[in-house]
């Protein structure tokens, strides 16, 4: 389709799409999409439109503004995220061109609400070659004759994955590295007899600043941390494996079958053999 609004060329072009209301829930899809040439003059101003907007720059600079309380400015080789439910306006101070998405669906809300409050309500990233593919693949398959929706969700959740993974670039500290660390050295070394006072060594801090950190991180502590990875692997081997329990108790780093089932009922309701024989 055409778009007949000012200071958008007539070379620009846009898809409508209305899913079917027997859709599964679980997947994005996407309301509208379009590739846009704007010139340097253009305004929109919206109370609220029903989705969320994925936004690619290719060329130029667009201005953004949300809730009347966060700007950003995109540039070329740029992407934003948009909750379109909120007041929000955008305009071009020079000429501009880009590919868009107007988005809902499956976890649409809770993405956009764990982005905001870790990156910010109006995020703004480097796209990519993995996002700009993503949103012109979306692009193309809303213009096909039959629209392939588990594409478009696959490419819409990308495009949301490459927020998060950039926000877990910018947000990585070395204090969070490093109980990344040692989350990975308690996955690896579980079966071990693993203290608190030998992880905050490894990791550099005292017991205490180690404990506040971990628990900050992952929300666990270290010690519930160690307990949940030897549960989910004896959960794994007790319905996956023919090996006995007792092999089990101590492939876990327990010391003995009683400490193992107390341990398990604890954060199962079941003890090792009920577990295994409900299956």
């Amino acid at each position: 389709m055409k778009s007949n609004e000012p200071y958008i060329l007539p070379k620009s072009d846009y898809y409508i799409y209305t899913p079917a209301s027997n859709r599964p829930e679980f997947l994005f899809y996407c309301c509208s999409a379009g590739h846009f040439y704007y010139e340097k003059g253009y305004s929109l101003k919206r109370d609220s439109y029903d989705s969320y907007l994925l936004i690619y720059i290719k060329s130029g600079v667009m201005n953004f503004s949300f809730d009347e309380s966060y700007n950003a400015t995109v540039e070329a080789g740029q992407c934003l995220l948009l909750n379109c439910y909120r007041p929000h306006t955008y305009s071009c101070t020079e000429d501009c061109e880009c590919f868009w998405c107007h988005f809902d669906g499956g976890c649409s809300c809770q993405f956009f609400s764990y982005i905001a409050s870790t990156l910010s309500p109006l995020p703004v990233i480097s796209g990519g070659e993995t996002f700009f593919s993503s949103i012109t693949a979306v692009f193309t398959a809303l213009s096909a004759p039959l629209v392939n929706e588990p594409l478009i969700s696959d490419k819409i959740n990308q495009m949301l994955t490459c927020f998060l993974q950039n926000n877990n670039d910018i947000e990585e500290t070395d204090s969070s590295s490093t109980i990344s660390k040692a989350m990975a050295y308690i996955g690896n070394n579980f079966s071990k007899q693993l203290s608190i006072e030998e992880l905050a060594q490894n990791s550099g801090f005292s017991v205490w600043h180690f404990i506040r950190l971990f628990k900050s991180e992952t929300g666990f502590t270290p010690h519930e941390y160690l307990i949940r990875v030897r549960i989910n692997a004896a959960s794994y081997m007790l319905s996956s494996t023919t090996m006995p329990i007792k092999e089990i108790c101590y492939a876990c780093g327990y010391s003995g079958e009683s400490v193992f089932s107390t341990a398990f009922k604890r954060e199962t309701g079941k003890s090792p053999n009920e577990y295994r024989n409900n299956l």
